[in-house]
This record gives C-alpha cells, structure tokens and sequence, in this order.
C-alpha cells in the first residue's frame, strides 16, 4: 500500500487514513502507543497528534461502524479510548483476535487478523480510504481492495 497522505478531514477534529496526494514527513507520522515495551504483536493505540492553533490533542484510531456492511472506516478522533491494533515480525499492522466464535465451542486462541482494505468509503465525506472488513468474508463494497498496512520507521 502507498503511504497514506494527511489524513483527511472528516469533519471537526475527525480524520481518515485517505490514499494518495502530498505526502511529507509531517502528515506521514503516526504513534504506537502502548503500556508495555513493543514487541512482536503487542497491542496497542495508533494515534495521529491534532496540531491547532494554540492545542495539540492525541487522536487515537478507532473504527466507524456502518451497520448495514460489514466494511468498517477508520478514523483519528480526540479521544482516551480507541481500537487496539499490533504490529507483527514484518511489521504487518494487525488486530488481535482473542475468542473465535465461528465453531459451536467458542476457541480462546490468540490470532492476527488482516482484513486491510482499500475502499471508497463515506463517513461525511466520500473518501479512497484505508477500512477494514467485520467477518471472514469478502467485502460488501464493490470498490474495495486488499492490502497490507506495514509500518515503516522514519
């Protein structure tokens, strides 16, 4: 996947993961945040920093649900809670899935899952973003591409 560009505006204080246009050392710069020393698959937050005026303000990734598909946007809004996402040996960007239920009996494995899409999405603005996909099926959005989101140190 190409880097992504600034994130784009959704609406006040909100931003998405677009692809494509200027990109910079700035607008490219994202955190991991997390409580413990990084690991391979460590959890954690991926945060943007909203600059203002006279502010800064940490914006954690969490995901923006529409319930009639099962693509889901994410998006950097100021806030203390949001989606905790891992990193693996190739730097994969992942989430972590700690219970199946896709058996009659419920299985307690720990499990990566990489279900990045890049898709034209409409969270107040229609966007080519970054989504990701509820399930283990194909995507309801016709437009939607796979890829791998890997995190790349500057």
């Amino acid at each position: 996947m190409a880097p992504a560009s600034p994130p784009a505006t959704k609406g006040a204080a909100i931003e998405g993961l677009c692809v494509g246009g200027p990109v910079n050392t700035y607008s490219g710069q994202y955190y991991f945040n997390t409580s413990s020393v990084p690991d391979v698959n460590t959890t954690g937050l991926l945060t943007w920093e909203l600059h203002g005026g006279n502010f800064n303000l940490s914006s954690p990734m969490d995901f923006s649900y529409n319930p009639a598909s099962n693509v889901a946007v994410p998006l950097f809004t100021p806030s203390e809670t949001g989606t905790n996402v891992a990193f693996d040996e190739r730097n994969r960007m992942n989430l972590q899935q700690y219970l199946d239920d896709t058996k009659p009996l419920p299985n307690y494995a720990v499990k990566p899952l990489y279900r990045w899409y890049v898709c034209t999405t409409y969270a107040g603005y229609l966007y080519q973003t970054l989504a990701w996909v509820m399930g283990d099926g194909k995507p309801e959005n016709p437009t939607c591409q796979k890829v791998d989101v890997v995190r790349v140190f500057i």
